[in-house]
């Protein structure tokens, strides 16, 4: 289990300057995910979990905002 805990300045800054995340084996679960729609939520407020997937090899992906 990993925790990263990233300010949400650094998010906004990474996104929209169009860095890409690592390339990662197995990580068609982390593509899958639409960070620009996370971005979208929390500046609309949403708290709380925003994002829970799964992969096929049972990697669990969960996106937190507090």
């Amino acid at each position: 289990k990993v925790n990263v805990y990233l300010p949400m300045p650094f998010i906004f800054a990474c996104i929209n300057s169009g860095v890409k995340l690592p390339s990662l084996n197995g990580s068609d679960a982390l593509n899958s995910i639409d960070f620009k729609e996370v971005i979208n939520l929390v500046e609309q407020g949403v708290v709380g979990e925003l994002v829970s997937i799964e992969s096929a090899d049972g990697d669990t992906i969960k996106i937190f905002v507090e």
